[in-house]
């Protein structure tokens, strides 16, 4: 996705509006209205959207589309906040329907003395599809002891349910670590979002991502 295709959606080709798919007409000033919703909106605005979308599900991240769009940095980074809400209040799952889950710890520095920074979740499989609850926080486990003491903690403690050593939920760890490594830290506060962000990101593949956060980032 470069710019240009930024500005393709400006000059909307296709005349079809963003939120219904109906015809549109041109207003003053790029802006557009839809002969069947009669919604109005500027076509600017919503070619910029459509673009971080799409930045987005590319894994693309949001100081590398900013300088791709060229605009500024908050600007992508908060259109990606507003799409990781979106997905943290609309993909869920009734977990009871969960045949396999298991515990899992991640450290982002896992050199010794380091785990302080440990978060704990749990890891659900459901029609070869994951779903993440966060669990209580490991603090009580810091200090010079941090990683014998977290470790002493999932041995008697570790939740876990499998059918095999190898399966959904040890695909998608893998995949977390790996996208986690994108980042060069998470405050502990916004770790949830970026948990649920990778569990979407592994359930559904690229073009099916677009469809959907364009479905409900676009809403009448």
């Amino acid at each position: 996705m470069a710019l240009k295709k930024v500005v393709s959606y400006m000059k909307n080709e296709h005349n079809i509006c963003h939120y219904c798919g109906g015809r549109l007409y041109a207003l003053a000033n790029s802006h557009a209205k839809c002969s069947r919703c009669a919604k109005k909106y500027s076509l600017k605005k919503a070619a910029f959207d459509e673009a971080v979308i799409e930045g987005f599900c590319q894994n693309k991240s949001a100081n590398e589309l900013a300088k791709e769009l060229e605009v500024t940095y908050a600007k992508v980074f908060e259109r990606y906040r507003r799409l990781r809400l979106l997905i943290m209040q609309s993909f869920n799952e009734d977990i009871s329907k969960a045949k396999e889950f298991e515990e899992y710890i991640y450290i982002p520095n896992k050199r010794a003395g380091q785990s302080k920074e440990a978060f704990n979740f749990i890891t659900f499989c459901i029609d070869q599809k994951v779903y993440n609850y966060l669990l209580p926080s490991l603090k009580r486990f810091y200090g010079e002891e941090a990683d014998r003491g977290i470790n002493s903690f999932m041995r008697r403690s570790h939740i876990a349910k499998l059918s095999h050593a190898k399966n959904t939920i040890t695909d998608f760890w893998e995949f977390f670590e790996s996208f986690m490594k994108h980042f060069k830290g998470v405050e502990a506060e916004k770790f949830a979002f970026y948990l649920k962000e990778a569990e979407f990101k592994f359930n559904y593949p690229q073009d099916r991502r677009i469809t959907l956060l364009r479905s409900l980032w676009f809403v009448k």
